[in-house]
């Protein structure tokens, strides 16, 4: 009889707690549905973690990335990367690329002529290019690792074009950030010379960008996005030393964090030749076979729901 009193007690608690958490749920489905909620969550979001991915999910990273700067054995120091890591950018450097430059703009002549605003190599093109692009990884792992404190990996790798022509602000020629974890880093390595005039990279740095999130920007939605240029033009009128234009000679290599906020910008006249390399924390040094995989391999999301399995480039 005392058996059965309890397990009655206790169905009676499972229920109350099955009803609460259904009240707590309609509360909050209903406070989302509030745009000054939504709102004021978000730039609490942004402020604590530099994104709006929810609480769990930013922890989760940071748990992997702890796990991954226990597993390194590396030197931590380096200068540029202080520089990066105080700023969300800056450029590694500068490497000899002359043959695989080469090699990228003779695979795009070969695949199609035309000259679009954005073009990539499909990507079952792009494989033989994994070792070049790995040896420049290798040559500047030292400030990547240092930045990290810890190895890192590709998730993903584009190979890019882009030339003179009109873009929609709705697309990543609008100002944006990706809304990733922020270990997330993304580096371009330019395979021309690349100014202001042919489409170098420009992003407000960090502190700006943290100033513009907090005033509501979110770029989501391409209705979103729309709605919220005029809000970073306004900024940069008021602030335009904020924003940074990362130049470079052919070789050079920038990383930058992808929760700036940022723009593609479209050639004025010439052209842009670049790859494009997802990176964030590993457990393991770097390989090509990484790198090759993230060359050829489909790409099913922006970055890894779980950190601890790269299904694209492996781990």
């Amino acid at each position: 009889m005392w058996v059965k009193v309890t397990h009655l007690v206790a169905f009676i608690h499972v229920i109350h707690a099955l009803k609460l958490k259904f009240i707590i749920m309609k509360i909050i489905k209903k406070l989302r549905s509030n745009a000054n909620f939504s709102l004021a969550s978000n730039r609490f979001l942004v402020a604590f973690f530099g994104n709006t991915l929810g609480i769990p999910l930013n922890i989760r990273w940071k748990r992997y990335h702890n796990d991954c700067k226990r597993a390194y054995t590396g030197n931590t120091q380096n200068e540029i990367a202080i520089q990066i890591k105080n700023n969300g950018l800056g450029t590694l450097g500068c490497f000899e690329c002359s043959k695989l430059s080469q090699q990228v703009s003779d695979e795009f002549n070969k695949i199609d002529s035309t000259r679009l605003p954005t073009k990539q190599l499909p990507r079952e093109n792009c494989g033989q290019f994994s070792k070049e692009i790995f040896s420049i990884l290798t040559q500047a792992s030292p400030i990547i690792e240092s930045y990290y404190q810890s190895y890192f990996q590709p998730y993903w790798i584009l190979i890019e074009e882009n030339f003179p022509g009109i873009v929609s602000a709705d697309t990543s020629f609008g100002w944006h950030f990706d809304d990733n974890p922020k270990e997330l880093m993304k580096i371009f390595l330019y395979f021309n010379d690349v100014t202001e005039t042919n489409g170098a990279f420009r992003a407000f740095a960090l502190n700006h960008s943290k100033k513009i999130l907090r005033e509501g920007f979110i770029s989501y939605s391409e209705e979103e996005r729309l709605k919220n240029q005029s809000l970073v033009n306004d900024y940069h009128k008021k602030n335009p030393n904020g924003l940074v234009v990362l130049e470079g000679k052919a070789g050079a290599l920038l990383m930058f964090d992808n929760n700036l906020v940022h723009k593609g910008t479209p050639p004025i006249e010439g052209y842009r030749q670049l790859a494009q390399i997802e990176i964030y924390p590993s457990l393991k040094k770097i390989t090509e076979k990484q790198i090759y995989k993230a060359l050829t391999c489909p790409i099913t999301h922006d970055y890894p729901r779980n950190p601890y399995l790269n299904e694209i480039a492996g781990n």
